[in-house]
């Protein structure tokens, strides 16, 4: 059996847990039924777009606020320094409220979980829009943390679930298209906006696109329960054959992008990349991980170990040549573009593990991704920076080659757990 149907079946484990009433098991076997003969039949690709605008929304509004720092601080009557603590505020709130969020999400129906956790993205925005101070923008800013944690701790599993087994791998890839849309455009044409409209301006537009989103959920999402009966116990759950290897793994890729990705910009212009071509070089690193999810997608969809393998290698040789290779703009240029496409491959890929890993509970196991990768991303900026500090910026790269390094050393571990995946499948 391919890695293809063993992730088909990876979101189907959440329905194997005991139904604690015969009917209403019956009523929701039905509703999945209808669900996935409809997929079965034609791609849902008008629904799958709006699953990847749900991504490029949270990932846009994550970054927001790296481009309009310079005007909301003396807006809010605080230094630039101060004002990116809503930045922090977002990362505190992923951490914090994932887990617990999770396990009350799973209580009730997927578009009933999905549009409220949408519907947070709004009200976060539009507290941030009337913020008269610090304090009230950071609550809003914890709150939009909260939503983008349990959206991506629900997101991976609904979509596989609702495009069906037929056509599973392909709608997460376009689910996680939108993720590097958002690196490439969302950020950058935001800050746009603010820039040229007023930075409260730019979240309010955030806020509508959030609520327009939100009754798009509510149309296509079918209401079939995330998980029936007990659920498993976080521990448990972790301890699931393979699960914490990929989650692990994640982590330690996502600890050596950021640590790297953090001071990308002074040191490319230390190689004397101009600052204008800095923030070009940026956006290649963004369009080129649309690239590497439809390529990387396809080679993990013939074997996910592989895939698995060479995403972190691209981004490995990337870094590794970033480091000694002769500082030219078509150089540097050509080695974003592999980075990132080693990149979003890697966070596809990753993803598409932690489903199988984690296919008896799957929204419990992705939600454990969520805070790890997201500690890895605090974690990346803290490490990059001590190793600037120390060892000088020229070393940068070296965080990442460690982290990603470390990261390749647990993968042949996983191929007993994707291989009893592929036997249950």
């Amino acid at each position: 059996m391919t890695d293809h149907n063993v992730l088909a079946t990876a979101g189907s484990g959440a329905a194997d847990v005991a139904q604690p009433d015969a009917s209403a098991a019956r009523t929701d076997r039905r509703a999945e039924g209808t669900a996935s003969h409809r997929s079965e039949t034609r791609f849902p690709l008008f629904a799958v777009l709006v699953f990847a605008f749900t991504g490029f929304l949270s990932l846009t509004t994550e970054l927001l606020p790296s481009g309009l720092l310079t005007l909301i601080a003396p807006d809010l009557h605080v230094s630039v320094a101060m004002a990116g603590a809503v930045t922090t505020a977002y990362a505190v709130g992923v951490v914090v409220t994932v887990l617990p969020l999770t396990r009350l999400a799973l209580k009730l129906r997927r578009r009933t979980a999905l549009v409220l956790t949408v519907l947070l993205f709004v009200l976060s925005n539009l507290i941030v829009v009337f913020a008269p101070n610090l304090t009230v923008s950071l609550v809003g800013r914890f709150l939009g943390g909260a939503a983008h944690g349990l959206v991506w701790a629900l997101l991976p599993a609904v979509v596989e679930r609702f495009a069906g087994p037929l056509h599973a791998r392909r709608a997460m890839t376009i689910v996680f298209t939108g993720n590097s849309l958002g690196l490439a455009a969302g950020a950058p044409l935001s800050s746009l906006l603010g820039t040229s409209l007023g930075w409260r301006i730019a979240f309010g537009v955030m806020a509508a696109a959030a609520l327009v989103t939100a009754l798009l959920l509510l149309r296509i999402v079918p209401h079939i329960h995330v998980q029936e009966g007990p659920h498993m116990p976080l521990l448990k759950a972790a301890r699931l054959p393979g699960a914490m290897r990929v989650i692990v793994g994640w982590a330690l890729v996502m600890l050596g992008h950021f640590g790297v990705l953090t001071y990308i910009a002074p040191y490319l212009e230390r190689l004397g990349v101009g600052a204008g071509v800095v923030s070009l070089s940026l956006a290649v690193l963004g369009c080129a991980g649309i690239v590497g999810v439809m390529l990387i997608g396809r080679l993990g969809a013939r074997s996910l170990l592989v895939g698995l393998i060479t995403a972190p290698v691209l981004i490995f040789v990337a870094l590794a040549l970033l480091l000694v290779a002769p500082p030219t703009l078509p150089v540097v240029f050509v080695l974003l573009v592999v980075w990132g496409m080693g990149f979003s491959g890697t966070v596809l890929l990753y993803q598409q593990a932690v489903l199988v890993t984690g296919r008896r509970a799957p929204e419990t196991v992705t939600s454990i991704s969520v805070l790890v990768s997201q500690l890895g991303i605090a974690l990346g900026a803290s490490a990059g920076g001590v190793t600037v500090s120390t060892l000088g910026l020229g070393t940068l790269p070296v965080i990442g080659l460690v982290f990603v390094a470390a990261a390749l050393l647990l993968l042949p571990g996983l191929r007993p757990a994707l291989r009893q995946a592929r036997e249950e499948a």
